[in-house]
């Protein structure tokens, strides 16, 4: 935009520059101007200076009227550009979840808790091989207590004889055994009652030992794998968690240091542009000039002013010169549109 903004300059500068040499040639003869103007007389010397002077100073006050407006523009275009640059880092620190000293990302806190269910799985492994020493002990114990329900039974058997074989004796000893009957009923009594609860007890070993069998024959097997393999994926997730948060972070800072050094270089490009300044002044001082030297009322030659307009309007290059042109002297804008096509599309 700036190469445009200058290059639009120069040229009308030039123009402007061509236009002043042919009115130098007009007010004093002898120059070097592509159209012979020595038979004119001074008065109308006088009036073709004076329309050429206001049509310059018109043609210069649009020029630097156009070249402030771009050049506004253009600083205010690398202001928004250095405001962007701070946009784009913020934008960078909130997609990667950093904070503001960019120290963490998302990933660290993902990578924490990853970290903590790494840590609850140990746990739990602990806690699965706690459990199947327990269902050890327990099966452990419900063998040997089926052991002694076995010990239940046979005592249980012996007693039963016992009675049976008091009863018979106490059957061939006649009346004096009664007592010793008594006590043999009360003996079977008690094995029936002992038969009874060891049965019970024995069912219930039955199942707490089918119940242990079965937990210890799933959890060596099946379960300590998975886990272990869990573990494994966890561990590998968290180092390339680890590596990828420290290739983020190392972004982010690059982004911070390439986004404060565009951002700088725009400012100190936004400070040297304020060289356009001096050439508005310039301009500025240059216009009053030919104002001053167009101030004198005298009108032109009709004829041999269309001859010193045609020659400006040969030059022209941009739709801006053309109107202007146009409005100063009166002539229809397609009259003096007599530039190149391609140099209309270019500028």
């Amino acid at each position: 935009m700036a190469l445009q903004s200058g290059d639009t300059t120069r040229q009308r500068l030039e123009h402007v520059e061509f236009a002043l040499t042919v009115l130098t040639d007009i007010l004093c003869p002898g120059g070097m101007a592509p159209t012979d103007w020595t038979g004119l007389t001074a008065p109308q010397r006088a009036g073709l200076g004076a329309l050429g002077c206001q049509l310059q100073a018109e043609q210069l006050q649009d020029t630097a009227s156009q070249f402030a407006s771009e050049m506004r523009t253009l600083v205010s275009s690398f202001q928004d550009l250095a405001s962007d640059t701070q946009e784009i880092r913020r934008l960078g620190n909130t997609a990667a979840g950093a904070s503001d000293d960019r120290r963490d990302t998302f990933l660290g806190e993902v990578e924490g808790q990853i970290a903590e269910v790494h840590a609850l799985i140990g746990e739990l492994e602990t806690a699965d091989h706690l459990a199947d020493g327990v269902a050890a002990s327990v099966t452990g114990a419900a063998e040997r207590l089926v052991g002694y329900t076995g010990t239940l039974r046979l005592l249980e058997e012996d007693i039963r004889l016992m009675g049976l074989n008091t009863t018979l004796k106490c059957g061939r000893i006649g009346a004096s055994s009664r007592p010793l009957i008594a006590i043999a009923q009360e003996l079977r009594l008690y094995a029936c009652q002992i038969a009874t609860e060891s049965a019970a007890v024995a069912t219930c070993l039955d199942t707490v030992i089918a119940v242990a069998a079965t937990f210890r024959r799933d959890t060596p097997t099946e379960e300590p794998a998975r886990l272990a393999t869990i573990s494994r994926s966890m561990t590998r997730s968290a180092e390339q968690l680890q590596e990828t948060g420290r290739g983020l972070a190392e972004a982010l800072l690059a982004l911070q240091r390439d986004s404060d050094g565009v951002a700088g270089l725009l400012r100190k490009t936004i400070g040297c542009t304020d060289a356009h300044g001096d050439l508005g002044h310039v301009l500025t001082r240059a216009i009053a000039t030919l104002r001053a030297a167009g101030a004198d009322q005298v009108a032109a030659d009709s004829r041999e002013a269309a001859r010193m307009l045609a020659l400006f309007a040969g030059r022209y290059t941009m739709d801006r010169e053309r109107a202007v042109h146009a409005r100063c002297s009166g002539a229809p804008a397609q009259d003096v549109a007599q530039a190149d096509i391609l140099e209309d599309c270019l500028f």
